[in-house]
């Protein structure tokens, strides 16, 4: 789970974490949310372009990569997607 995730990060405090995405989509996630569009779909809303590709070929959802991200940052981790 997401919580387990940014646990362990916090707890091991890693220098490397590698994330199950693109660049690409962590760029394009990272731009919806500098622009504050919403990563999470709604009843209302479709799935992002990033989310969209995640559902289909595998990897972290938007939500996903930012929170995971910034724990990283948070623990001086190199963050690389793979």
């Amino acid at each position: 789970s997401l919580d387990a995730a940014v646990s362990a990060i916090r707890n091991i405090r890693p220098k490397q974490v590698m994330l199950e995405s693109c660049e690409q989509r962590r760029i394009l996630c990272e731009t919806r949310a500098e622009a504050k569009v919403p990563c999470e779909d709604t009843p209302e809303k479709t799935l992002s372009h990033a989310d969209a590709i995640a559902s289909v070929h595998g990897g972290l959802r938007c939500k996903e990569l930012l929170v995971l991200g910034a724990v990283s940052e948070e623990v001086g981790a190199q963050i690389y997607a793979i």
